[in-house]
């Protein structure tokens, strides 16, 4: 069965939260889409500003990972929809670049760049209020970069 959202936007990436609550879209106008999957309503919409390649939800759904061609992966919270960190230094041009959680207790980011990688992490300290210490690991031209932590 398909089912109409009622929503005129494209959609270019998804991701479904592992409890089966939140759709998380984003679409070719720089948009990132949160519904309630469960109701199927939309329950809120954020501008970015920038073109956005791709999107994961953290398995206990607090959390939106969202990279964007601009050479950022941006860390938002589910529920008051504030930036909690931002990653940056990947460059994205011609390929889609994309950003995940990895590791025990997803403790850290990765994401994968073009070209070589220029070492931008935003150091501003904010620790996750789920006390996580956010590892930001970077791919590029087949290296692995150790690019910071909070």
């Amino acid at each position: 069965m398909v089912y109409d959202w009622g929503r005129p936007h494209r959609i270019e990436a998804l991701a479904l939260s592992s409890d089966g609550r939140l759709l998380v879209a984003t679409d070719t106008e720089c948009h990132l889409h949160v519904y309630n999957f469960i109701t199927r309503e939309l329950e809120y919409e954020m501008d970015l500003k920038v073109k956005l390649t791709s999107v994961s939800i953290t398995k206990d759904s607090k959390y939106i990972l969202v990279s964007k061609v601009d050479g950022e992966a941006r860390l938002f919270s589910v529920e008051d929809r504030k930036s909690i960190r931002t990653f940056a230094g990947q460059k994205a041009g011609n390929f889609i670049i994309r950003s995940a959680f990895g590791g025990a207790d997803e403790s850290f980011v990765i994401s994968g760049s073009e070209g070589t990688w220029e070492p931008r992490v935003d150091q501003l300290g904010v620790q996750s209020p789920n006390k996580n210490r956010w590892l930001y690991l970077h791919l590029a031209q087949r290296k692995w970069f150790y690019c910071g932590e909070t």
